[in-house]
């Protein structure tokens, strides 16, 4: 990667975003949509929900029925017959309408997942799951995102910015113009600061955002890219739009029964 030096590269994003909306602490609050991620000029919008992956810990080394009671730590049945129906599948993954659909809720395109941990005993998520990641893709999805982009990207030339709030006070450089290889060196790293908040090639056909603060990650661009996203076997993807709610207060939507 090279260092870009020309930040009005990305003011067509920075511009078009829309502004935040109220304060999140007004019980009224409306909260964040997609447009105040992504500039809301794309023909169709796709949220990659991060790797969830079973955690066998607490099965396999169960604490005793009455150190249970004393440490006052809830059996969390729902995720625990879950994640034991995965063992022999080769793959510790889970994937996120698993989750949804055992929980009784919506696999819908607000869908984050405050909304599990809403409706779980409090605890009962990191006993059983590992995931999803803040604001960072693991190797296997990065590498299907990649290619799906490279496939729609005539000129492999693209540009990075990395997150303002993890590098404040540092000297280390925001904008980049790299190459889809960059992307993939970096997500195959451990986490660190060094990882991009925005990519996008030169004729803003697409843009990706992982948002340092989002389990997801957001990709706006055709209908074709978009389609392709939603169709990928390795990611899993719900279709959104401007208007919808990317904030953690998002309210849980339940099945209708």
């Amino acid at each position: 990667m090279q260092k870009c030096e020309d930040e009005s590269v990305f003011d067509w994003i920075r511009d078009q975003r829309s502004t935040t909306a109220g304060r999140y602490d007004d019980p009224d609050w409306k909260g964040n949509p997609v447009s105040v991620v992504l500039p809301p000029i794309f023909p169709r919008y796709v949220k990659i929900l991060h790797r969830l992956d079973a955690h066998y810990e607490n099965i396999d080394n169960p604490l005793s029925p009455e150190e249970l009671l004393i440490l006052k730590i809830p059996e969390c049945s729902v995720l625990r017959e879950l994640v034991l129906g995965l063992r022999g599948s080769g793959s510790t993954r889970v994937r996120w309408k698993r989750v949804a659909d055992a929980l009784g809720l919506e696999f819908g395109t607000d869908i984050i997942d405050e909304w599990f941990r809403a409706v779980l005993e409090p605890g009962c998520w990191p006993r059983f799951i590992y995931g999803p990641n803040d604001g960072w893709l693991d190797a296997e999805e990065g590498k299907s995102l990649v290619a799906i982009l490279r496939q729609l990207t005539a000129d492999g030339a693209i540009y990075l910015r990395m997150a303002e709030i993890p590098l404040v006070g540092t000297e280390t450089p925001l904008l980049y113009k790299g190459h889809f290889d960059d992307v993939l060196k970096l997500l195959q790293t451990e986490r660190s600061n060094m990882l991009p908040e925005y990519w996008w090639p030169s004729d803003h056909a697409w843009c990706v955002c992982s948002d340092y603060d989002l389990t997801f990650t957001l990709v706006g661009g055709s209908s074709e890219l978009c389609q392709r996203l939603l169709d990928d076997d390795v990611l899993e993807c719900v279709e959104v739009r401007p208007e919808t709610r990317v904030d953690y207060r998002s309210p849980p939507q339940l099945l209708r029964t």
